[in-house]
């Protein structure tokens, strides 16, 4: 095997039909990748942070590794599709198996899994709306979402100068517009005449910036039964009355879908809080422990948002909360894998096709 790629950067990657043969030890820090249709023999050592096999539906049907018996595989393995694992093999703690997983062969360490064995109840959510197949928070990402089985769609929420509530990440329109500016010193005229979806894409370029309430209208006429996550974009700028303004709005149909306030402003929650007690309610945070302990003494507060790597290095604190944890920053197979394993109650991602696509092969 070329000496460059094994040293290189970013790991190893072994090609479609390889032959990796008998009693071959591959490892590199960075990790494996071996495609579908290796061959791996009997007695290989295949160590560290291995991927083996796709995770593509779009993959060959006979794309199948063939992993021979007496096979040593590394931790924090993740093995998924069909593959035929030889007999008595033994893989390492933190892997993930799904399928196939043959008769005496061992999951050994802990938390080594055969996700067979777990039921995955974790909730997909559409983070920003399908973002990676439409510009952000907009109608078109929004359907989108709907289309893919999402179960559930994020959004987030602004006041413009005319008091307005407009669907918007950022606080300025400059990222995700042709346009400049603070949203709270535009009209909604002025946002309206702004190209919401050139820069993700010229087929997007007629798109406009949504209201909230052109949002749940079209989930409303999709039928959309999931749960609707609205976040409160007031831990920068303080909107006043925005608080009374979503809820109003919230509480003026029927929807077919549920929802949820989130913030990572806890003074927006409790306000939140006094204008409609019976709702849900869950408190963003990066990696900031002592908000999740905020977040735990607080009774309305029912869930809690951390970001997926605050939230995979604190298992033991998470066991012994009572919230409801959805997680964020969640992109890629292998950590997707681990969230799978550990079933918090919603996964916040980008790619809401793949993610469903994965939780189903579980």
């Amino acid at each position: 095997m070329n000496q460059q790629i094994l040293e290189g950067k970013l790991g190893v990657l072994l090609p479609i039909q390889a032959q990796i043969g008998f009693g071959t030890t591959i490892t590199h820090p960075h990790g494996v990748v071996i495609h579908p249709k290796a061959k791996i023999g009997k007695k290989c050592k295949i160590r560290q942070f291995t991927t083996i096999g796709t995770s593509k539906s779009s993959a060959p049907f006979d794309a199948i590794p063939e992993i021979g018996d007496n096979v040593f595989i590394g931790s924090n393995a993740n093995i998924f599709g069909n593959i035929t694992i030889g007999s008595n093999s033994v893989i390492g703690g933190g892997a993930v198996v799904t399928k196939s997983f043959p008769e005496n062969s061992k999951l050994v360490g802990n938390p080594a899994k055969n996700l067979n064995k777990i039921n995955v109840k974790s909730k997909i959510f559409a983070h920003r709306g399908a973002k990676s197949f439409a510009p952000e928070n907009t109608l078109s990402a929004f359907k989108k979402a709907v289309e893919s089985g999402a179960d559930g769609i994020e959004l987030d929420v602004h006041l413009s100068q005319d008091g307005f509530i407009v669907v918007m990440h950022d606080e300025n329109v400059d990222r995700t517009t042709n346009g400049k500016g603070e949203i709270k010193e535009l009209s909604l005229a002025e946002i309206k005449k702004l190209d919401a979806g050139s820069w993700f894409d010229e087929k997007f370029k007629d798109e406009k910036v949504p209201t909230l309430e052109e949002v749940l209208e079209t989930l409303h006429e999709l039928k959309f039964t999931g749960e609707l996550n609205v976040e409160l974009k007031t831990d920068k700028n303080n909107y006043e009355g925005i608080e009374e303004k979503v809820s109003g709005l919230l509480r003026s149909v029927k929807w077919t879908f549920t929802y949820i306030y989130s913030s990572f402003s806890f003074s927006s929650l409790e306000k939140m809080h006094s204008v409609e007690p019976s709702a849900e309610y869950a408190y963003i945070m990066e990696n900031d422990t002592e908000k999740m302990l905020q977040a735990e003494k607080t009774p309305f507060i029912s869930g809690i948002h951390p970001n997926v790597s605050w939230f995979l290095k604190n298992a033991e604190i998470i066991e012994k909360s009572t919230k409801k944890f959805r997680v964020w920053r969640t992109e890629d197979d292998q950590t997707l894998f681990k969230l799978f394993k550990e079933n918090p109650e919603g996964i916040f991602t980008n790619d809401t096709k793949k993610a469903i696509e994965l939780k189903k092969r579980m």
